[in-house]
């Protein structure tokens, strides 16, 4: 099977949607007494990688407070995102992020659905190793509800429902493809300090969901998945702000394939092939952030991953380095939300990042 390749001729696109990119369209409504009530903002994006191509589409953002008499809450935050890829991949969802109660309680959740043309590495059906491609679609919806316990404890319930198709390419016939159920309920735990929810120069914020997957929900599959992160933030000086981020996602029990986690996403930067999978995969990443001049800014980032396949013969990736840097431009001042690029090189990949706000 060969390798999928880079679209070289992408590099023009990219490099007027990205100048395009930097400048949503933003309109405030219901305006009462002078104060804004409802904040919309749209913006085209446009992404590029090794196994996808280009990536364009589209992001429509609507901020607000839940009651104006609450001072103490980040603004909420309502979406529609759309997505479509040189490979023919495509995806859309619409989702919802909730403060409310003087930031007592947070809600989270989206319904959407998608269809990714994808790949994975094989190394025991083609000799020598390969790639082999494959479609997932999939409908899905996510929901968690937290209250804050004590102090900057937060406690909740959520909930993960996906219906997923898969259908592999794998020699001359098409093979059968799989229809699968994923079903489960969770508890999500939180400890945030942060100074902003979605630009953060100071505080802690460390979140553990874990998601019991089980046959009574309807789920084919019966197994644990727990997601693991902590992300620390300190300001350096007026323009400088460091960050770091520990993560995890284990999987325990019968974790099918399309539960596996791929190396890459926030964790680690550089990866974009989906060479490395695993049912756990560990990353540790740091990253500069410094103010230029104006609303202008730039990031430097390293980082190192590692994917374990418990039951394979050779359980353990090497280590997966992840180095680059990138620009950011402050679109939405009021919330903190920046917009940008990454460049970044892994082990034999590298990648290419549009971002709404940061990695982490």
């Amino acid at each position: 099977m060969r390798r999928m390749k880079p679209v070289l001729d992408a590099w023009r696109p990219i490099a007027i949607l990205a100048f395009l990119s930097l400048f949503p369209v933003s309109i405030w409504a219901q305006e009462e007494e002078g104060e804004k009530k409802f904040k919309v903002t749209g913006l085209p994006m446009i992404d590029y990688s090794r196994s996808q191509g280009v990536k364009v589409g589209g992001i429509v953002m609507g901020f607000f407070s839940m009651s104006q008499r609450d001072t103490v809450s980040p603004s909420s935050q309502v979406g529609l995102i759309g997505l479509y890829t040189g490979k023919k991949s495509w995806g859309g969802a619409a989702f919802a992020r909730l403060f409310w109660g003087e930031d007592k309680y947070r809600f989270l959740g989206g319904i959407g659905g998608a269809s990714i043309n994808f790949q994975y590495y094989e190394d025991e059906l083609i000799p020598g190793g390969g790639f082999i491609n494959f479609n997932t679609g999939a409908r899905f919806a996510y929901g968690e509800i937290s209250r804050r316990v004590v102090s900057h404890l937060y406690v909740g319930v959520l909930g993960s429902f996906s219906s997923v198709r898969t259908e592999f390419d794998i020699g001359e016939e098409p093979a059968e493809p799989t229809r699968e159920k994923i079903n489960g309920l969770g508890i999500p735990v939180q400890w945030d300090t942060r100074d902003n929810v979605y630009n953060s120069t100071s505080g802690v914020y460390s979140v553990v969901r874990t998601v019991f997957n089980q046959e009574w929900l309807g789920s084919d599959f019966e197994y644990t998945g727990v997601n693991f992160q902590i992300n620390g933030y300190q300001r350096l000086s007026e323009r400088g702000v460091l960050a770091g981020r520990l993560s995890a996602f284990v999987g325990l029990g019968d974790v099918p394939f399309e539960g596996q986690r791929v190396v890459g996403r926030e964790d680690i930067r550089g990866y974009s092939q989906g060479e490395w999978r695993g049912e756990q995969v560990y990353a540790a990443q740091a990253e500069y952030r410094r103010n230029l001049a104006g609303k202008w800014g730039a990031v430097a980032f390293a980082g190192v991953a590692l994917a374990v396949n418990p039951d394979d013969e050779d359980p353990t990736s090497p280590l997966l380095p992840g180095v680059g840097a990138g620009v950011r431009y402050l679109a939405i001042p009021d919330e903190g939300i920046n917009l940008g690029f990454d460049a970044a090189v892994g082990r034999s990949d590298w990648g290419i990042y549009f971002r709404i706000t940061e990695a982490y």
